[in-house]
This record gives structure tokens, sequence and C-alpha cells, in this order.
């Protein structure tokens, strides 16, 4: 009767390594990263409405961001490297600490 336990308990832990052995080869892979963040550098909101907005006038810019260029520029150096995320494999071009800043005040 031991014999039987002992045989069944083996059985059990092989079908055991052998799910653990399929489940890591059919890991799923990881999805390349979508379309609508590679277009981001070209049709984003930082893009069309935040460049637009550092080139106008100071006026136009006050009103935008409720600062005007020197306040904007004292409060991205004093919070620039607390909001920069650095570049990895999946994100290469991280949002930046300046568009970070500008969506925060908008």
């Amino acid at each position: 009767m031991e014999d039987a336990v002992l045989n069944w308990l083996l059985l059990e832990e092989e079908e055991e390594e052998e799910m653990l052995v399929l489940n890591f080869a059919i890991k799923p892979h990881r999805q390349s990263e979508r379309e609508l963040f590679k277009r981001r550098t070209k049709e984003g909101y930082g893009n069309l409405l935040i460049r637009g907005h550092f080139s106008c006038e100071d006026d136009t810019f006050r009103q935008f961001f409720h600062l005007n260029r020197q306040q904007f520029h004292f409060v991205l150096n004093h919070v620039g490297d607390c909001i920069t995320k650095t570049p990895y494999a999946r994100v290469v071009c991280p949002i930046s600490a300046e568009e970070k800043l500008c969506l925060t005040l908008r």
C-alpha cells in the first residue's frame, strides 16, 4: 500500500513539474509599443499646443499656463528632477519634465 501511495505522489510531482515547464514555455510575450505612443512626438498634446504656446507672446503664455515664463522656469528648476523619467526599452522617449509641468499647470 505504501508503494502505491509513494508512486502516486511521485507521479503527481512529475505532472506538476511538466505543468510548470509548459507555463514557462508558453508565457505570453509583451506587446510592442502601441501606435498611439509612437506618434506622440508628432501629434501629441505637447507638440501641438504646448510647443505653440512657448513661442507665443508673454500674455498668451501667462493665460495658458497661469504663470509667466520666469515663474514657469523657476518651478521647472525646482521640480524637474522629481518628475523626469529615464528612458528604458519600451519607452525610448519619455514625456519630458517640461511637458509634464505644462500639463499639470494647464
